[in-house]
């Protein structure tokens, strides 16, 4: 679904990262299952780690629906948002997944093998998928776009950006949504 003001597409690269991903993970996924006894976490860690697991799922599903209510609306309006979620990395959905969700389902269902999926993912996502996803955003809102990419971390959050979620931070402040149809938006 192609927004007709713009050259970005609603889902980015999203369903293309995803297929790239499943072909690279799928012989994690395999050998995991088939040899599934041997790399199951066991007793007396399964119950922490299940805790762990659920309390990173909930919130990186929580961060995930955050980014993904902020993009629809930015969408929509044609905006570049660069607070809230968009402040503290700039691939904030992406980052909930790699950091949070799929950690959380490694740890709940106690086989740390699978580990290796968050890493295939990122890597895919940082040296295939990155320019791809970020190339129309730099022709939309240019200088802007550039100034907030050498700002804010691609996927991995600085605890300094962590610290400054509300809107109230300086750096948030001079970083509101702008409307790329506004004279003013350059």
């Amino acid at each position: 679904m192609t927004n007709e003001n713009s050259r970005r597409t609603l889902m980015g690269i999203g369903p293309k990262t995803l297929l790239v991903n499943m072909v690279f993970s799928l012989p994690v996924i395999l050998f995991t299952f088939l040899t599934h006894p041997k790399h199951v976490i066991r007793s007396p860690w399964k119950i922490p780690f299940r805790i762990m697991g659920a309390i990173l799922i909930s919130i990186g599903l929580t961060f995930h629906l955050i980014s993904t209510k902020t993009m629809l609306k930015a969408y929509k309006n044609n905006e570049l948002v660069t607070t809230g979620a968009y402040g503290v990395c700039r691939h904030p959905m992406y980052s909930a997944e790699i950091i949070a969700i799929l950690p959380g389902i490694v740890l709940f269902f106690g086989m740390p093998l699978l580990l290796a999926i968050p890493t295939i993912i990122y890597l895919t996502f940082r040296f295939m998928m990155m320019k791809r996803e970020e190339k129309p955003l730099c022709e939309i809102f240019g200088d802007e776009y550039l100034e907030y990419r050498a700002e804010v971390n691609a996927i991995f959050p600085t605890i300094s950006r962590i610290a400054f979620l509300t809107k109230d931070a300086p750096w948030c402040a001079r970083n509101q949504p702008r409307n790329i149809f506004n004279s003013s938006a350059g």
